[in-house]
């Protein structure tokens, strides 16, 4: 299986989450099935396969859309705009 099937795999059983509707954890520990885990890498790709891992292992996960810094971000997190814009 390629990585892009591997993906598009993944990408069927993942919630993805605007930005804006993930909210952070302190940590993981003793979170299975008490939470969600809410997923972040730079595209996308990686974060479906961790997600989707996770899920596996008994974690309820989401993957936050757009990868890093996409459009959304700086409107999500208004305190942090500027180091997106520079």
């Amino acid at each position: 299986m390629t990585m892009k099937q591997l993906v598009e795999d993944a990408r069927s059983r993942v919630t993805a989450v605007s930005p804006a509707d993930a909210t952070a954890v302190a940590q993981l520990t003793g979170m299975r099935r008490t939470g969600r885990v809410h997923v972040l890498c730079t595209s996308g790709g990686r974060g479906h396969l961790c997600a989707d891992t996770l899920d596996a292992m008994g974690y309820e996960s989401d993957l936050i859309e757009g990868g890093l810094c996409p459009p959304e971000w700086p409107r999500a997190f208004p305190s942090r705009a500027e180091a997106w814009q520079g």
